[in-house]
This record gives structure tokens, C-alpha cells and sequence, in this order.
């Protein structure tokens, strides 16, 4: 069992937040309902789609999509 201390637990939150900068590609699978889910985040956009190649082998009947999550420098900004 791990405890968090509100030192340590404030410390993973911004480095999640770091490490979503520092990857801002991510892949979604496509749900219904417009809603998409997070599948995997990279840096580069050409490893993001080497990624989309197998996953698509794998699941052909899902729709999965390559984005640039722009997002986080405006939440970061604000």
C-alpha cells in the first residue's frame, strides 16, 4: 500500500501534465456518442502512425484517429 503525501501527490500531477506536453500526438478510438478515447499519446507524429498501422491490424473494425492535442499548452497558459 502506497500513501501520497499532498507533496508527492501535487509532484505527479504536474509531471502529467509535462509529459502531455512533451507528447502531444495522441491516438483515439472513436466511440459512439461523439466520444473518443485516449489510446496512446507519442512525441512524434510518424511514430504515432507506425502505432495507427498495427493497431488498425489488429482491430479492423474499430476507427481509430491520429490528433495533435493542442489543448494542453492552452490549459497550461490560462
Amino acid at each position: 500500500m502506497v500513501l501520497w503525501s499532498p507533496i508527492s501527490f501535487n509532484a505527479a500531477i504536474s509531471l502529467m501534465k509535462y509529459g502531455e506536453l512533451l507528447h502531444p500526438w495522441v491516438i483515439v478510438c472513436a466511440l459512439p456518442n461523439m466520444q473518443n478515447l485516449s489510446i496512446r499519446r507519442f512525441r512524434r507524429r510518424n511514430d504515432a502512425e507506425e502505432c495507427l498501422k498495427a493497431l488498425r491490424r489488429l482491430s479492423p473494425t474499430e476507427k481509430f484517429i491520429v490528433m495533435f492535442d493542442a489543448s494542453t499548452k492552452t490549459k497550461e497558459q490560462n
